[in-house]
């Protein structure tokens, strides 16, 4: 991967400024606000990359200047792979090869700014091999471990590989580390040794009601006011904002690009379309459905602490208003830990409901439930549960899980002919255009 990406790239890709988003949760979103901001500034080319998709390929790559469709990947992909000898694009994995036709265009386009998603972890990432100006963690908590190590500090190990030597690294201060003083405590004791200057949140930016701070070294404290299609969002978005914003302000004080001020840039936000990586995000969706009209509400939590946040996240909003019944469709892969997500949905999802997808070699089997769930009815496919659950008087439905299984009922609601839309698929309503 390295050596494809040096010949293919590599010079053009690192003379940009590369902004490196890793973590458990929280990623895509911040991936996104940041492009969001850097995009304000219209004379500059940015490019950004994420994953996986909702619902086309074509969701994981932007530019800001360009826009992207399948077919047009499809083209930039047949180009590509005359430049690359074909025994190194045979040992190469998916992610690699999408991570490498990112780059390729990234480089073709000769960015000045790039922001990339971490896939999986981050050491041995395929998204590693870039050389990052900023880097960012924005949660760290355990998800694929068969992959990343059993314990929270083997993951955490993993995910700090993102991190170069004096190099700003942002944390967003989330997940299950964040909770854990000691381990904490040994976290900020690693980048010390490895002399990774860290900048997190509740130190160095933090929020409060509807405006956020930011005081980094050396540099104008700010104290600015949220956007305002985030002030009635989630908290959790909220500082993923935050997060992105530090790093803008971090890089236009610094950098060579001439970036607005970040008080100019918030101020100002002008909303062109929103990246991909935004989408089902705790998000409020109205949609028609053969002639009626039904309030559902998205999220792509996939793993414990996802879920938690998730609920949490309903919980905040609602409030004093939380409905009598709050019904819930949940797709999870077989690799996740089920049982555990379920314990959190189930405190505030009633009726709750898990769908088969089909033509998934990772749905969850019906014998991995636990026995304290099964009062959960279980469906074959998700359009059974929704002629079940859409005569369900209270509104809205919470609809969640598994990116694929998001993306999937997304494809059957667009299937229905409802309206698509290139970043946000389906819907009319969307706590970024109106709010809760």
């Amino acid at each position: 991967m390295r050596a494809a990406y040096r010949q293919l790239a590599g010079p053009v890709v690192d003379h940009a400024t590369n902004f490196l988003i890793g973590g458990t949760n929280g990623k895509g979103s911040t991936a996104g606000f940041l492009y969001l901001l850097l995009t304000q500034n219209q004379s500059l080319r940015i490019g950004l990359y994420t994953s996986p998709h909702l619902l086309e390929f074509s969701e994981r790559i932007s530019l800001s200047h360009r826009k992207m469709t399948d077919k047009i990947l499809h083209h930039e992909f047949q180009k590509m792979k005359k430049k690359v000898p074909k025994e190194v694009l045979d040992s190469l994995s998916f992610f690699e090869i999408t991570t490498l036709l990112a780059a390729y265009l990234f480089a073709g386009e000769d960015n000045h700014l790039n922001i990339w998603e971490v896939g999986l972890g981050g050491r041995l990432d395929a998204t590693n091999v870039i050389s990052p100006s900023v880097s960012a963690i924005v949660s760290i908590s355990r998800d694929h471990e068969e992959f990343l190590g059993e314990d929270l500090w083997s993951i955490a190990l993993e995910k700090l590989g993102i991190a170069r030597s004096q190099r700003p690294l942002f944390f967003g201060s989330g997940g299950e580390l964040s909770r854990n003083p000691c381990l904490l405590e040994r976290f900020h004791q690693e980048t010390q040794a490895r002399s990774v200057p860290v900048y997190d949140f509740g130190s160095y930016f933090t929020l409060s009601d509807d405006s956020f701070q930011i005081n980094l070294p050396h540099l104008k404290y700010q104290s600015l006011p949220l956007p305002h299609f985030l002030q009635k969002g989630p908290k959790y978005l909220k500082q993923n904002y935050v997060l992105a914003a530090s790093m803008y302000h971090w890089q236009q004080s610094y950098g060579t690009e001439k970036l607005k001020p970040i008080e100019e840039a918030n101020g100002s936000l002008v909303i062109h379309s929103f990246p991909p990586s935004l989408a089902a995000r705790c998000e409020k969706r109205q949609i028609e459905y053969h002639g009626s009209q039904y309030q559902i509400i998205m999220d792509v939590c996939h793993n414990p602490d996802g879920a938690q946040t998730f609920t949490s996240a309903l919980r905040e909003v609602w409030q004093e208003d939380w409905p009598e019944t709050l019904p819930g469709m949940v797709f999870i892969f077989a690799d996740k830990k089920m049982n555990a997500m379920l314990d959190h949905l189930k405190k505030i999802l009633f009726p709750l409901s898990l769908f088969h997808l089909n033509g998934s070699n990772r749905d969850f089997n019906d014998k991995d439930i636990a026995p304290r769930h099964q009062d959960i009815t279980v469906y074959p496919s998700f359009k059974s549960a929704w002629e079940d659950f859409k005569n369900i008087s209270s509104d809205p439905t919470v609809i969640c899980g598994s990116v694929w299984g998001i993306g999937s009922v997304l494809d059957f609601f667009a299937t229905e002919k409802m309206a698509r839309h290139h970043h946000i698929p389906i819907g009319n309503s969307h706590w970024l255009q109106s709010g809760w």
